[in-house]
């Protein structure tokens, strides 16, 4: 049985190459339990739409797995479609954050056949085994299917406790050499790296699988699992190894959350100071990691190689933080930047707008914080991701009528697609896009205007309801080549 998995282009117009973490996990377990293997990298070589039926057609394959984002989903319609038309008996078996949260949808209006869900480590090698053996999909734990006509589901599959023991992705099995080639262009711009541009070699490691956290925005492909972090020594072990085998100089530690526990924090920092291995590295973390007394910490963090800590600030008004479930306020955001400025680290930051809640003030209010704390931010609206409190809150109150017309406007989280606040959405633009450019002065960023907002300027056209479902239907199957940002993005500048 040979298995073809698809690594999709999110961003297909951006010159950054980033390497699919999840996938390079699923790819090694299906690897190891030997399993015949081969990987249509779409991202590595940009493959146009055209280029990517041809290689479909030409290609021997028994099943077809894809591991994609939410916002990805008018792009896998369209995909196994293609798949299904070339190769109609092999399954087509779809994992991540879309085949998590909205495996119905997926089953009952694509021509995928299988939704892994959560973890599919362990699932996929059963799965594949089962489909190989001709045994009933029942007996594959973690998965939801279709079987005469309705969408059935198995019961769940249980989390791997320990995920020190889960081997490191095998990136041979990838093209791995344009990754390290355009690795640099995902160093973040800062002069506190002193290694030259041209010599910056960058890889991802994830530290942990979930998030500890249920804030209302966020989904992840291991949402309600228990958070599980891997210890500062088998994460040190990991980056020796990319040292030693591609040169890797930086390190973008690559989670929801890297960094939760203080004690853990400095346990790490304390063994990359021992090993000193020259690297540099930003992570992720909660703006409440460091209070005032955590100043060592910080300056423990500087000296093993940190030069940046993403922390959202989301929101800074209290009403707002309070529906989003942040559990941190503005204070704490405030207390942490002036100590990671204080030992040079850099900051980085996103906000949501557009909650219910949201005005103008609260949109004032929100920039008021950040002057305070010196740091421009990523700006985005709220876009509700299928399997949160605010998808359903946008389903119960008329803003998402049919989730599949939702579903295929999804996007870059720097456009408006749902607006629920009082406002309208040129209003809401506006009062964010003058403090934009006031903030900019302030701190002097040296910005230009078109640049102020992060996004590739990608507008959805809208009717009175937000959207043309219509339109988007008759067209979706015209190319798959419109590739979407996710809503949780895992630049460094987007955090938990």
């Amino acid at each position: 049985m040979k298995t073809l998995l698809i690594n999709p282009a999110v961003r297909p117009d951006s010159p950054k190459l980033l390497p699919n973490v999840g996938l390079g996990y699923i790819a090694s377990a299906i690897h190891r339990a030997g399993i015949d293997l081969e990987i249509l990298d779409i991202d590595a070589h940009r493959f146009s739409e055209e280029e990517v039926e041809r290689l479909l057609r030409i290609k021997k394959y028994d099943a077809v797995g894809i591991g994609t984002l939410a916002s990805q989903y008018k792009w896998t319609k369209a995909i196994a479609h293609v798949i299904k038309s070339v190769r109609p008996n092999a399954p087509i078996i779809v994992g991540n954050t879309l085949g998590t949260s909205v495996p119905n949808v997926l089953l009952t209006k694509t021509d995928v056949d299988i939704a892994v869900l959560g973890e599919g480590d362990v699932t996929i090698v059963d799965l594949l085994t089962t489909i190989n053996n001709g045994d009933p999909l029942s007996s594959v734990r973690g998965i939801c299917y279709k079987e005469d006509g309705k969408v059935r589901k198995t019961p769940d599959r249980p989390v791997i406790d320990n995920i020190d023991e889960i081997p490191f992705p095998n990136w041979d099995l990838f093209e791995f050499e344009l990754y390290l080639e355009k690795s640099k262009q995902h160093v973040p711009v800062t002069d506190t790296i002193p290694i030259p541009f041209e010599e910056r070699v960058a890889v991802p490691v994830t530290t942990a699988r979930g998030c500890p956290f249920q804030c209302t925005f966020c989904y992840h492909a291991f949402q309600a699992k228990k958070y599980r972090h891997r210890t500062p020594e088998n994460i040190c072990a990991e980056i020796e190894l990319w040292h030693k085998k591609y040169g890797a100089n930086f390190i973008n530690l690559w989670d929801e959350l890297s960094f939760y526990y203080d004690k853990a924090t400095e346990r790490f920092a304390d063994i990359m100071i021992e090993k000193n291995l020259g690297m540099y590295w930003v992570g992720s973390c909660r703006s409440d990691l460091l209070g005032a007394d955590d100043l060592e910490i910080a300056r423990k963090l500087k000296k093993a190689g940190c030069i940046g800590l993403g922390y959202a600030l989301e929101n800074a008004n209290k009403d707002i933080l309070i529906t989003m479930n942040k559990k941190c306020d503005a204070d704490d955001f405030i207390v942490q930047s002036k100590i990671l400025h204080e030992v040079g680290i850099d900051c980085y930051t996103s906000l949501v707008f557009g909650y219910p809640q949201e005005t103008e003030a609260t949109i004032i209010e929100t920039f008021d914080v950040l002057r305070k704390a010196r740091i421009y931010p990523s700006v985005g609206y709220l876009e509700p991701m299928p399997g949160t409190p605010m998808y359903q809150h946008a389903i119960d109150h008329g803003f998402i009528k049919e989730e599949e017309d939702y579903l295929l406007i999804m996007g870059d989280r720097q456009d408006v697609r749902l607006n629920m606040t009082k406002m309208t959405t040129e209003q809401m633009e506006a009062v964010v896009r003058d403090q934009l450019i006031l903030l900019n002065k302030e701190l002097e960023t040296g910005l230009a205007e078109d640049q102020l907002v992060k996004t590739r300027a990608y507008r959805v056209a809208k009717t009175k309801d937000g959207f043309l479902p219509e339109q988007i239907k008759d067209s979706f199957l015209q190319g798959f080549g419109v590739a979407a940002e996710v809503a949780t993005s895992r630049d460094p500048e987007v955090s938990c």
